[in-house]
């Protein structure tokens, strides 16, 4: 078992927050540095100073916030780098590391009335650096290119007619005259409204062939992956939907909702249906010992890839929300040799799930193993999100 915990937690004993938290506690060890007292308590400065992760992340905001709003700049708008410490729990080994990942898109859309269709270009680069690798509880890297479309059905119109906006104006002011925000909430009237503006069921897919690498920190294990994928998801935003119901994995969530009085109804969120991905991908392995030594050869193989992601609120504290995470990835080689299978190296499936609250501070576990791991993890998360 493994534990990742990040020391930016707020409130942490021995933690810096800031850059002139840094300078404070520099400021206050300095006259005992100065006289060649004590220096067992620079050692400990030291450490303390370069196994924060709360530094680091404020160093790194300062210069992503000076560079993110220039015009030549806009590749890193979407780069977010999260600094956190790994920790065996075996042991009281640490080493400080972060997280990265960056996505950029290019696309071309064609809109009518109900449907839109665009072209999509993607590059998403990913992973996990610790500074002492061995203490890297998730090594695994990747870098993807997609190239594909994206295909939208259902929701709302482009445009109204005259009655439709007569109709939604009137609604509007039967809401605005509503003081109470509770009964405002509550108000039927959001019923409606949602059934003036025509929203209906919307789907979604996308379609893309998909190529790239994956590896582990240090490069010693390495593969070139290429294949197709379709992902495809579906959202209700009317109560009482019949794909609402169907939305069995937000049933706990709904009773924890309704009991803490954050929801005045019992009922699932239709919006937070999960969006799912099925895949093919040839896998040429480039860099493999293990592989290598159980099959005596690198050929490439085929691989079943499965993705799931769920989103839901679960409840409100002080009007803050907390959402709800999950992710599973699922990997099973196709027609895999028996050496593969008797080392357990023909699948691999690996589960998270989070609390988050405003995209800020997280709780989060996770359990499984990514390609490349020889057995399984649990993997615990608790800190303070930087959000770039």
């Amino acid at each position: 078992m493994l534990l990742i915990c990040s020391l930016a937690v707020k409130g942490a004993a021995q933690n810096i927050n800031t850059v002139k938290d840094l300078k404070d506690k520099i400021a206050a060890a300095s006259p005992l540095l100065a006289m060649g007292l004590e220096t067992s308590k620079y050692k400990t400065l030291a450490n303390l100073v370069l196994n924060d992760p709360g530094v680091y992340n404020e160093i790194w905001g300062r210069v992503y916030n000076s560079i993110r709003d220039k015009k030549d700049q806009l590749l890193f708008k979407n780069l977010k780098i999260n600094f956190k410490t790994f920790q065996g729990s075996d042991s009281n080994r640490t080493s400080l590391g972060f997280s990265y990942k960056w996505d950029y898109e290019v696309n071309k859309k064609r809109n009518t009335d109900y449907t839109r269709n665009e072209f999509i270009a993607k590059i998403n680069l990913a992973g996990n650096i610790a500074f002492k690798k061995n203490l890297n509880p998730l090594d695994f890297q990747s870098a993807k290119l997609e190239i594909g479309t994206n295909g939208f059905w259902g929701g709302t119109v482009n445009k109204s007619s005259a009655s439709v906006i007569t109709e939604l104006n009137k609604i509007n002011q039967q809401l605005a005259a509503i003081d109470d925000e509770d009964e405002l909430a509550n108000s039927q009237l959001w019923n409606e409204l949602t059934k003036a503006m025509g929203i209906t069921n919307q789907y979604h897919y996308n379609f893309s062939v998909v190529g790239g690498w994956e590896g582990s920190q240090d490069f010693s294990k390495s593969q070139v992956t290429y294949g197709g994928q379709l992902r495809f998801s579906a959202k209700s935003y009317a109560d009482k939907n019949i794909l609402a119901q169907l939305n069995i994995l937000d049933y706990p969530f709904a009773l924890i909702r309704y009991i803490t009085g954050t929801d005045k109804s019992l009922g699932p969120y239709g919006a937070a249906l999960p969006v799912v991905t099925l895949g093919i991908d040839l896998v040429k392995p480039t860099q493999d010992t293990t592989r290598k030594q159980l099959t005596g050869n690198d050929k490439q193989f085929a691989r079943f890839r499965f993705e799931a992601g769920f989103r839901t609120l679960l409840l409100n504290v002080n009007n803050v929300p907390l959402h709800f995470n999950a992710a599973y990835r699922y990997f099973r080689e196709i027609n895999a040799p028996a050496a593969i299978k008797a080392a357990s190296l023909n699948r691999f499936s690996f589960f998270t799930f989070s609390v988050t609250g405003a995209d800020t501070y997280f709780v989060s576990y996770s359990y499984g193993k990514l390609p490349f791991d020889r057995t399984d993890n649990a993997i615990y998360e608790i800190g303070f999100r930087f959000n770039l």
